[in-house]
């Protein structure tokens, strides 16, 4: 795991089913990993707005989808957008690199 890039602890809520049609977020973990800003140019590749797109990096094992909400220690959400979560590997190191935009 790249705990020693683990700057930030956010909370993992998914939308599971209560009953019949309703849903709601359930808290599924708390993952520790890197959120950083995105720059200009990558919150319009992710059809982001610049400074509420962010991207978050954690351990390659996890399981984060699309539509995954985080809550972060000052209690912010951040939702995963669509197409933003990237598994790659760097050397020896899998990671995750996803991309959430503040709501």
């Amino acid at each position: 795991m790249i705990t020693h890039l683990s700057t930030n602890t956010l909370i993992q809520q998914r939308m599971t089913a209560v009953s019949g049609y309703k849903q709601t977020f359930s808290t599924v973990t708390g993952i520790s990993g890197n959120l950083q800003p995105t720059s200009v140019a990558d919150s319009a590749l992710y059809d982001g707005v610049y400074g509420r797109t962010f991207q978050f990096f954690v351990d390659g094992t996890l399981d984060v989808q699309e539509g995954d909400r985080f809550k972060d220690e000052v209690g912010a959400y951040y939702r995963v957008k669509a197409g933003g979560v990237v598994r790659r590997t760097e050397g020896s190191i899998d990671y995750q690199k996803i991309i959430v935009e503040r709501i």
